[in-house]
């Protein structure tokens, strides 16, 4: 640093100081010559010092910060519950803080393992359609429950007991559900025309060539007996049968406008019921959450069907295919098939499942418009002008409908039908033709019979009961199944061993399959439309 003096100062008004006095020295000289006469290094070393004097004086008038500590515990279960720090005291002035950018991402919780069902009996998921989503508890009170609640465990054996099943019945039961079970094809469908397939099969009594294509139907109708018996796709012994069959329901329903249809070319409307009670039974059983929307979407596509004039049920014509309608009916139903329809609705609510109130009023609309003598008695389309047998199926097919709708025991036209049905017998074919029964008729009037109950069931149901037991295949492929070569007012059985197998099977398992409508506290919620 050079701090030698060769031009005038500049005094506070910028003027050059100009007066000398040659005797004088002038003032401040000697402090230029004692700078002048150090070393330069010595200047600015001890300029140096004194600046880091002065930064080390401000440096104190600072208050010292307390460090701030984090408690950590390692004990399972400690939270921190608060952190009392006064951010305004920090000075930040003199930090250089890198900052990470924030990661936006959520944090993904790991997904915690489902407990296991107190039961070997449960199946894992075997398809992709149907997934299991239940817990115990979800079980239990499914199973304990609702109006199919008798259907396995001790309720099989109790209601069997007092509604008047025996041992040989029970054995017949479990046969025909063997025969069913070693009949399913791979995909998990059964077929009217049983003989195709692997395995050992029988090769006697298929159905219809016609009606071998209707998949769904004959799935739909397979399915029931196992459920009668208390074999759902979570527990039983045929629980792997009953998932694969729902399973196929499930992916082969198309998804329309009108809701999921079960149809096929072949089976139409029949097809679509006997597969939309399958599936509204397995819910109603289990409350499996998998099964839920199937169920649902099946029963929009009844209810968008009915015939808004006259609410009953045709076959349908399949119109606009691909376009999302599948069904257009221009007839107002008949008895046959709007029953099935009918029984679907009613599983439906017993798995509550909503079915709206105007599809209930239309089912009365149509069942007075095919009635007779205040609704004892049932024709086809319209009400019965002839000989009462010949209409015998359909008449147990409307009182069945009534019963479920809310009539009461002593309704005059359910007392005057009952009646005449218990007069007329079972169908158990002819002397000339012992296996000509009409099992369609059997199915349904045995319902009614068992329902209604009093001094007029013991004698059916020992009819009924011991005929099915004696007419029983027990050797070969057919152990187990039944066929009957002709019905006493439809014709051939067009479903073949198959159908037949499956009407006896649920015939039956009538004890059980549902609670007896007229006994106290069996339904506290009968459908009020027929007030």
């Amino acid at each position: 640093m050079s701090l030698q003096h060769s031009t005038p100062a500049a005094g506070p008004s910028g003027d050059a100081d100009e007066s000398h006095d040659s005797g004088a020295e002038p003032q401040g000289l000697s402090r230029d010559l004692l700078f002048n006469q150090m070393p330069s290094w010595l200047v600015s070393f001890l300029l140096h010092v004194v600046l880091i004097l002065i930064l080390a004086l401000i440096a104190m008038t600072h208050e010292t910060q307390p460090p701030i500590a984090f408690e950590v515990s390692d004990v399972q279960g400690d939270q921190l519950e608060s952190l009392d720090v006064d951010l305004n005291s920090l000075d930040m002035s003199d930090t250089a803080m890198e900052i990470e950018p924030l990661d936006q991402t959520e944090p993904v919780m790991p997904e915690l393992p489902m407990p296991e069902l107190e039961t070997t009996t449960v199946v894992p998921d075997l398809t992709s359609e149907l997934t299991s989503r239940l817990t115990p508890s979800d079980l239990s009170q499914a199973a304990a429950g609702g109006e199919m609640a008798a259907r396995s465990g001790d309720g099989r054996a109790a209601m069997g007991k007092k509604y008047g099943a025996t041992l040989e019945s029970e054995q017949s039961v479990d046969l025909a559900l063997e025969w069913l079970a070693k009949h399913q094809n791979a995909d998990g469908s059964w077929s009217f025309n049983h003989s195709l397939g692997p395995g050992d099969r029988s090769q006697l009594d298929p159905g219809a060539p016609y009606y071998a294509d209707s998949l769904m139907g004959a799935t739909g109708l397979a399915l029931l007996p196992f459920l009668g018996a208390g074999h759902t796709q979570h527990v039983g012994q045929y629980r792997e049968n009953v998932l694969r069959g729902l399973a196929f329901l499930a992916r082969s329903g198309e998804q329309t406008r009108q809701g999921l249809a079960f149809w096929d070319h072949a089976g139409e409307m029949y097809a679509h019921g006997l597969a939309a009670i399958a599936v509204c039974e397995a819910y109603a059983m289990t409350g499996d959450q998998s099964l839920r929307n199937v169920a649902e979407q099946a029963i929009k596509f009844i209810e968008t069907t009915q015939n808004q004039k006259m609410g009953g049920w045709r076959y349908g014509d399949r119109a606009e295919p691909g376009q999302g309608t599948i069904a257009v009916f221009k007839e107002p139903g008949d008895t046959s098939i709007s029953g099935w329809q009918v029984m679907a609705l009613k599983s439906a609510e017993m798995g509550k499942i909503d079915v709206d109130e105007q599809t209930w009023k239309l089912v009365k609309k149509f069942l007075d418009s095919v009635s007779r003598d205040y609704g004892a008695f049932y024709g086809y389309m319209e009400p019965p002008r002839d000989e009462l047998g010949r209409h015998k199926s359909r008449i147990a097919v409307g009182l069945l409908c009534r019963m479920y709708m809310g009539w009461e025991k002593e309704q005059p036209g359910l007392v005057e039908g009952v009646t005449w049905m218990s007069e007329y017998g079972p169908s158990l074919g002819t002397r000339t033709n012992p296996t000509g029964a009409n099992m369609y008729y059997n199915y349904y009037a045995t319902q009614v019979m068992k329902h209604y109950g009093g001094e007029m069931w013991p004698r059916w149901n020992g009819e009924m009961r011991d005929f099915l037991v004696l007419a029983q295949d027990t050797e070969g492929a057919e152990r187990g199944s039944w066929f009957f070569t002709r019905s006493d007012d439809l014709g051939p059985e067009a479903g073949g061993r198959l159908y037949c197998t499956c009407m006896a099977a649920m015939t039956l398992e009538v004890y059980y399959r549902f609670l007896p409508l007229y006994e106290d506290g069996v339904m506290d919620d009968p459908f009020p439309l027929d007030d």
